[in-house]
């Protein structure tokens, strides 16, 4: 069966497969080179997860070890699933009961396949799950980290990938990631993450809608006077010029 790696403060659902992976038997021993976690989240607290084990299949023995393995997974997928489904969600259960935040889990996917890369040919691994209540989500706020009970760890070669919402900020991370995107962080391995950690602490966006008020301007007519100037004969006075008035 495969060979695993353990460690006492492994991801719940690190654990989790790590438990499942003995469930085929009758396959040669296999040896997993590198994990990715990729966490998707979304705006009421659900994640995806999906979980790629990648295997070097450098000689023939290890490509038909893992065609083996293939061969047993297509035949017994009905029992993987159902044993990976109860599993998982007993462990969601009790972290739910931990934390005091309904959770369930759904779409549970479980793969097997061959890829070619630039390194060789690698087997693949592959399962997906869609988490309800993985973070806490309030007051336009998504909070998370509270379900790494024990901590997190990336072995050498691992990757943990968080993506956050596209209308989200990242206002605080904790520990500082590999790599920061504008919606996404990255930590490598190897790293051993604190308790309740990793932790990310996410803010809507705030747009501002700039309003262009067009004001219809008056124009005031000034009209114009045009004023005679009369020529009037005094008797007294002689010659006298009044502007604008006949006398």
């Amino acid at each position: 069966m495969f060979r695993t790696k353990t460690r006492d403060n492994f991801t719940l659902i690190l654990i989790t497969i790590l438990m499942f992976l003995p469930l085929i038997n009758h396959v040669n021993s296999i040896n997993v080179e590198s994990n990715s976690y990729t966490i998707t989240l979304y705006e009421n607290g659900t994640a995806t997860w999906i979980i790629e084990s990648k295997i070097p299949l450098n000689s023939e023995e290890e490509l038909e070890a893992f065609l083996n393995y293939m061969e047993n997974f297509d035949k017994y997928r009905g029992e993987i699933l159902e044993n990976f489904t109860k599993r998982i969600s007993k462990i969601i259960q009790d972290t739910s009961l931990q934390v005091g935040r309904d959770m369930r889990v759904e779409n549970i996917e479980v793969s097997a396949d061959t890829l070619e890369s630039i390194t060789g040919k690698l087997g693949l691994i592959r399962y997906e799950f869609k988490w309800i209540g993985f973070a806490h989500a309030a007051d336009d706020k998504i909070i998370v980290g509270d379900v790494f009970i024990g901590g997190f760890y990336l072995y050498d070669g691992d990757l943990l990938i968080v993506t956050v919402p596209v209308n989200y900020t990242i206002s605080e991370v904790y520990p500082t990631p590999d790599i920061t995107g504008e919606n996404y962080v990255i930590w490598y391995g190897k790293k051993v993450f604190p308790d309740r950690t990793p932790a990310l602490i996410l803010s809507k966006k705030k747009y501002v809608v700039e309003e262009t008020m067009t004001i219809s301007k008056e124009t005031t007519l000034k009209t114009e006077t045009s004023w005679s100037q009369t020529t009037l004969t005094s008797p007294t006075h002689g010659m006298m010029t009044i502007s604008g008035e006949t006398i």
